[in-house]
């Protein structure tokens, strides 16, 4: 196997870029739920109220986020533990493992984005307008809905991936 095909970009392409996209319920749901949040919400805060928000980002938004991007590094390392040896190489076949390791990967960025995306706003204030910062918080609004809802799909991909390594390890006799 070339490691140089196991990048981001290439395993990306592999579960294909629309199942995470247009094709992801997630995304219209974070979409509906940032925009609704924008207009009606942050575009309407005075000036003092919009720097308590910023605050709020900057400093609890960001360890929600750190601490799921930590969590579901934790369960990466759980279900690579369980899944050793052999089977390893049987879920190779086929790219079997791709598909399913694949998505802890996407969810451990999205909160990694998220988690820089927050502390980036606890400061905006300092460095952009107004509307430039309704505008950030409105994207980590939407980056944090769907990494939420990505986040729950995990546990079904965990899922998927034991019951495929209980069909996959042999039977004691």
């Amino acid at each position: 196997m070339d490691t140089n095909t196991l990048n981001f970009w290439n395993l990306l392409r592999t579960v294909k870029l629309k199942n995470v996209t247009y094709k992801y319920p997630a995304t219209y749901l974070a979409a509906i739920i940032s925009v609704s949040i924008y207009y009606f919400l942050f575009n309407k805060l005075s000036s003092e109220r919009l720097s308590k928000l910023l605050e709020y980002f900057g400093d609890t938004m960001a360890s929600i986020s750190a601490t799921l991007l930590g969590i579901i590094l934790a369960g990466l390392a759980i279900i690579v533990a369980l899944a050793a040896g052999n089977i390893l190489r049987l879920m190779l076949k086929g790219k079997i493992l791709h598909k399913l390791l694949f998505p802890f990967w996407y969810v451990t960025v999205l909160w990694s984005i998220s988690t820089a995306l927050s502390i980036f706003i606890g400061i905006s204030d300092l460095l952009l307008s107004n509307s430039q910062v309704e505008i950030l918080l409105a994207l980590e609004v939407f980056i944090f809905t769907y990494s939420t809802y990505a986040t729950v799909g995990l546990v079904g991909s965990s899922i998927k991936i034991m019951l495929i390594l209980a069909q996959l390890v042999p039977e004691d006799k």
